[in-house]
């Protein structure tokens, strides 16, 4: 059984992640303003373990960004993040946005297919977006 609740930083903290590309704790100050910016969200599963975090980063009026952290454990729970996913959908669409954009390093195969689930379309290359100077796909 999952259940969504308000983000707080300290879910990301208690999550168990791959140290990846996209994905590091010391990015945290990153993650960490991420609320301030729009509403955020964490899956929870059994015994309150966060599967992931995710929620829409406003970047001007009538732009929002969807983002999503993921733990290790959510790829045993496919189902799970489609429910957050439809989640923050859902949010995003009672929002007046206009556009909702979503970014994907180049390296996220399933981030990639994810995105493109829920109706995303492919725009373009950003070149040493990421945090780290890694390429990004912009959706």
């Amino acid at each position: 059984m999952t259940k969504i609740v308000p983000f707080e930083i300290e879910h990301f903290d208690r999550m168990e992640i791959d140290e990846n590309s996209h994905l590091r704790r010391e990015f945290r100050p990153i993650y960490e303003d991420y609320p301030n910016r729009g509403p955020a969200f964490t899956l929870l599963g059994k015994n309150d373990q966060p599967l992931a975090c995710g929620g829409i980063f406003i970047q001007r009026p009538g732009v929002g960004e969807i983002w999503m952290l993921t733990s290790r454990e959510l790829i045993n729970n496919p189902m799970s993040a489609v429910k957050a996913g439809r989640y923050v959908m859902d949010r995003a669409d009672r929002m007046n946005l206009h556009r909702v954009q979503a970014t994907v390093s180049i390296n996220d195969n399933r981030g990639r297919r994810y995105v493109e689930a829920f109706g995303f379309v492919f725009e373009g290359l950003l070149r040493k977006y990421g945090p780290d100077g890694s390429d990004y796909l912009l959706y």
